[in-house]
């Protein structure tokens, strides 16, 4: 992996070595003068699915984890209360409401 000298506005050039049959592929499917852009944009999708496989793991190890999930169930039976009470007065409102009101109140319809 060694950097040209100069950037190139911003870019720069690498030199990485792949397999035969994945060049060819490559360039069988991207036409000369796009193939730095799809480069860019595969790299750029696959550090983003390695950020996203990591939020989902530290998700899942934070499910597993005995402490996790006993804080979980006290904030939950703490909010529970307020959070019962806040949907019994929306489903109260709404349901004193006319479909012109809710029309109006969430903007469906014409």
């Amino acid at each position: 992996m060694t950097p040209t000298k100069a950037p190139l506005n911003g870019k720069q050039k690498r030199t990485y070595v792949l397999a035969t049959q994945t060049l060819e592929r490559f360039e069988a499917q991207v036409a000369p003068g796009k193939r730095g852009v799809a480069v860019n944009e595969a790299i750029e999708h696959w550090i983003e699915e390695q950020r996203l496989a990591k939020i989902r793991a530290d998700i899942e190890a934070f499910g597993r984890d005995s402490e996790s999930q006993a804080l979980y169930a006290q904030i939950d039976r703490e909010w529970a209360p307020l959070s019962d009470e806040v949907w019994a007065q929306i489903d109260d409102d709404w349901s004193k409401m006319s479909p012109e009101e809710m029309d109006k109140e969430f903007g469906h319809g014409a």
